[in-house]
């Protein structure tokens, strides 16, 4: 297996609850419960140590990285370099359309929330949500940034996989995103800068109190 295929793999099992922060695996464990050999886990793993998601201990072995405070922190400081300064150079040319319908998609999540907030209109929250961030920066059309800002919201997953979540979350995180995407389109189009770097306060705010951002 190429290291590519075993560096997709582990996060997989990362994110997806299997391996969880604070735990301590052999190699040859994670080779185990991955299902994947030695030599490509190895090189992966030492990507994934760079990217702050795991430590490598001589001797002992691999330990996921523990979402703390410290943690949270580090992963919106970039984060707000990266999503504040791809908003000002958008702003700056015409609004790409799919903002628009970026904005469509959250009111009708508002609106589905009316009637009954499940799992599935959570899911459904969780993903517009994580396309409109990414866009911000896809629109940049610039590969390297777009690299490390999925490096970056890879470290938000991990909060937001293991971080209490609160559906009263839903209906305020989508009014802050709608509220982005008309100042874009407003006469006074810094705004949608004010209010990006709000909502981005008021995530990590949330997260570093123990609720979760949708």
């Amino acid at each position: 297996m190429l290291k590519s295929e075993a560096y997709k793999k582990f996060k997989k099992f990362l994110f997806n609850g299997e391996l969880r922060p604070g735990q301590m695996f052999s190699q040859r464990e994670l080779c185990e419960i991955i299902g994947i050999s030695i030599a490509p886990l190895r090189d992966a793993l030492h990507e994934i140590q760079n990217e702050g998601l795991i430590e490598l201990i001589p001797n002992r072995g691999v330990k996921i990285i523990l979402v703390n405070d410290k943690f949270v922190i580090e992963s919106f400081q970039i984060r707000k370099f990266l999503e504040v300064g791809a908003i000002r150079e958008i702003i700056k040319k015409k609004i790409p359309d799919i903002f628009i319908e970026i904005k469509q998609e959250m009111n009708d999540i508002k609106k589905s929330s009316k009637v009954c907030i499940d799992s599935q209109l959570l899911k459904r929250a969780l993903e517009i949500d994580e396309f409109f961030h990414k866009s911000l920066i896809s629109n940049l059309n610039n590969s390297l940034l777009l690299n490390l800002h999925e490096k970056v919201y890879d470290r938000v997953k991990l909060i937001k996989k293991n971080i209490r979540y609160t559906s009263e979350r839903l209906v305020p995180a989508m009014n802050e995103h709608i509220k982005i995407i008309e100042d874009m389109n407003g006469e006074q189009k810094d705004n949608s800068i004010l209010s990006l770097e709000l909502h981005l306060s008021i995530a990590e705010n949330n997260f570093l109190i123990g609720d979760q951002e949708i």
